[in-house]
């Protein structure tokens, strides 16, 4: 029983840090910046994620495609500031 829990609490942890890995490849990598920022930077990318997760399972409407339209392209230009 104690198994059983403890896999599905797992699982979902593993799904979150594979989304987050998608979204931000920053995360799959030894972190080369300002160790300084670290604290911030992880933060930004597990809130964003969660918000993504959150906006991707409440997506019924052409309002939400077109904000995410503009999320993602929101999204890309922050990624390349820092890359």
């Amino acid at each position: 029983m104690h198994n059983e829990y403890l896999k599905a609490k797992r699982i979902r942890v593993e799904m979150f840090f594979g989304a987050l890995t998608k979204i931000f490849a920053i995360t799959a990598q030894l972190y080369i910046y300002k160790q300084e920022n670290l604290r911030a930077d992880f933060t930004s990318y597990v809130m964003l994620t969660n918000w993504h997760i959150e906006l991707r399972s409440e997506i019924r409407s052409e309002t939400h495609k077109e904000f995410l339209d503009y999320y993602y392209h929101w999204l890309a230009q922050a990624i390349q500031h820092y890359e």
